[in-house]
């Protein structure tokens, strides 16, 4: 066994030193056997213990020694040892360009947004005027009018109210006839309706209104007091507005009329002729001064009433220095604090104080919670309104009042539910907390109280969720404040 090992090592020490004795670059010795060894015959295990007794220990036969032939490497073609130029891989270029940013340009001022195009008014259609009335041209019509060729006044009063049936072109021929009637027809009808037409025809030109009111004032001189006459005279005048600022001396005549409707109605003409003509314009002192001193003191509360609605019409005084207002405007004050001592009428109370609030406003935290106080007044429902429509007045200043507001709009009576949701509207964002009542009844969920003496078939009123519809928007400023009547088209 010793021996085998030290062949077996003898062996491998021969392999290594041939690898070991090679060039690096070759490859590796490649070994040739040896040719198979013959197998030997087996003989009887018997016979042979026998023979081999006293022998020496047979050593194992490996065979011949294998011949190691050294292997010499290829020669390399000279081509391949030449030196070759490094090839330098082309670089991909990316699909996407990166461009170099671009210098800023210089601002150009932008043009201005272009106005919005007006929608183009609707052609009206032309209105063709025919030139005869039952058989007769516009010149026979008008010779009628005269009480000395026709005696009839019927038929004066026929022709009279034939002249709009010619349109626009009756009026220049039409105004000196019917200016003449009303200074000298001796019916009282006829002259009243001569009144009338001449404030709703129309003029031109201002240099033709100037005719009519003369005569109009003219016709308030001559009548007597308590006239019918005088009355629509005072009527037809407060059609032309401040135009007719020339006859506020006769208007003042007609406020001693022994006729409350005549006193009123001058009281309603004071307010819209003595207006300020534009928003520079001054108020007319004169018809200012009339209504505080004379018809604020009326017997018959309506007339205060609308004596007052005609000095908020009117306005404050405007004086040039503006330090002066506080001077001027006690001579304003006076008559109206006199009147708040001795006035009984609720609803007058309600308009005073919202007088004395236009004049002096530091005297609104007061004077609000008076009125406030009249929202629920008990016995007459007429006062309520005009405590509300006071409230209405004030706009966002009557804020602090909007839970008596909300309350009055559960109120049995449709025109003061109308009133204090108009109220609220004005009112305007401050009003936010009546939303929810006014979506209640804007969906019927929330109607008014059912009055004691309805009928069997009553139904709340839909103008009521209409107008509540609106008073929303209003509140939460979807629309302008304005006129809170319902859509027709609903």
């Amino acid at each position: 066994m010793g021996s085998f090992r030290w062949n077996s090592l003898a062996a491998g020490w021969l392999i290594l030193l041939a690898l070991g004795c090679s060039k690096p670059a070759a490859p590796v010795a490649q070994v040739v056997p040896a040719p198979e060894p013959v197998t030997a015959k087996v003989e009887p295990l018997a016979t042979k213990r026998d023979e081999l007794k006293g022998a020496p220990e047979p050593q194992p036969d490996f065979g011949p020694t294998p011949t190691i032939l050294p292997v010499v490497p290829k020669p390399i073609p000279p081509a391949v040892l030449e030196p070759k130029p490094m090839e330098i891989p082309k670089v991909v270029e990316p699909i996407i360009q990166v461009q170099a940013p671009k210098p800023p340009e210089p601002e150009t001022p932008k043009p201005d947004p272009p106005k919005p195009v007006e929608p183009p008014l609707r052609e009206l259609k032309k209105v063709t005027y025919p030139s005869f009335v039952d058989g007769k041209p516009l010149a026979e019509w008008i010779k009628q009018m005269n009480h000395v060729t026709q005696p009839d006044p019927q038929q004066r009063e026929f022709a009279l109210k034939t002249l709009p049936q010619f349109g626009p072109d009756a009026r220049k021929p039409s105004i000196g006839p019917i200016t003449e009637m009303i200074y000298k027809d001796p019916d009282p009808g006829v002259r009243i309706v001569a009144i009338t037409i001449i404030s709703n025809m129309g003029y031109d030109i201002r240099d033709q209104i100037k005719p009519s009111v003369s005569a109009l004032r003219t016709c308030i001189a001559m009548t007597g007091s308590g006239s019918i006459v005088r009355l629509y005279c005072v009527r037809s005048l407060m059609s032309f507005g401040t135009e007719a600022v020339s006859a506020i001396p006769e208007i003042k005549q007609a406020g001693f009329d022994s006729s409350w409707e005549t006193r009123f109605a001058a009281a309603t003409a004071l307010g819209r002729i003595g207006s300020p003509a534009s928003e520079k314009g001054e108020p007319n002192d004169a018809a200012s001064k009339f209504l505080l001193n004379t018809l604020l003191k009326d017997s018959c509360a309506s007339i205060r009433i609308e004596a007052i609605h005609s000095l908020l019409q009117v306005g404050p005084p405007k004086p040039k220095n503006p330090l002066d207002y506080i001077k001027d405007i006690e001579l304003y004050l006076e008559p109206v604090k006199g009147r708040l001592k001795v006035e009984k009428d609720a609803g007058v109370l309600c308009w005073l104080y919202l007088l004395n609030i236009m004049y002096d406003d530091r005297a609104l935290p007061e004077h609000l919670k008076k009125i406030a106080s009249y929202i629920k007044y008990p016995d007459s429902p007429m006062v309520r309104m005009h405590a509300i429509q006071a409230c209405s007045a004030l706009g966002p200043k009557a804020a602090p009042v909007v839970p008596q507001l909300m309350d009055a709009l559960t109120y049995a009576e449709p025109e003061l539910v109308v009133a204090a949701m108009s109220a609220l509207a004005q009112i305007g964002t401050e009003a936010r907390a009546a939303v929810v009542d006014l979506e209640k009844i804007k969906n019927g969920s929330k109607d008014p109280i059912k009055p004691l003496d309805a009928p069997k078939d009553w139904k709340p009123d839909p103008t009521l969720r209409l107008v509540a519809e609106d008073a929303i928007l209003y509140i939460t400023g979807k629309k302008k404040l304005g006129d809170l009547e319902p859509k027709k088209d609903r």
